[in-house]
């Protein structure tokens, strides 16, 4: 609802509380970078994606169902959004690399 009423200082607020209450919701940190970038902070944008892939890669438990190729496709979004094109290509060419194979 936040994300609708364009108030993303308020849905941080939720979606924090909610991480610390769900920590295996990989769906919640991905809405937090989505918040965090609605404000123009793109550090604090990529960070929860950035986590996310350390969660993943260490085999956290509730990440399995998660792919990288959504991660990076994450990040190269918002890395587009701030014309930081180099990288953002960099993270769409891993997203999509893997896509071929997908059944």
């Amino acid at each position: 609802m936040c994300r609708r009423e364009r108030r993303p200082q308020r849905a941080v607020v939720l979606l924090e509380g909610l991480i610390r209450r769900f920590p295996g919701n990989y769906l919640l940190p991905m809405e937090l970078a989505q918040m965090y970038s609605d404000l123009g902070n793109k550090e604090k944008a990529l960070a929860p994606l950035r986590q996310l892939e350390r969660q993943k890669r260490s085999g956290a438990s509730g990440f399995a169902q998660l792919r990288m190729e959504k991660i990076y496709y994450a990040e190269g979004t918002i890395e587009f959004w701030y014309n930081d094109l180099d990288t953002a290509l960099a993270n769409m060419k891993q997203a999509t690399s893997a896509a071929r194979n997908w059944t």
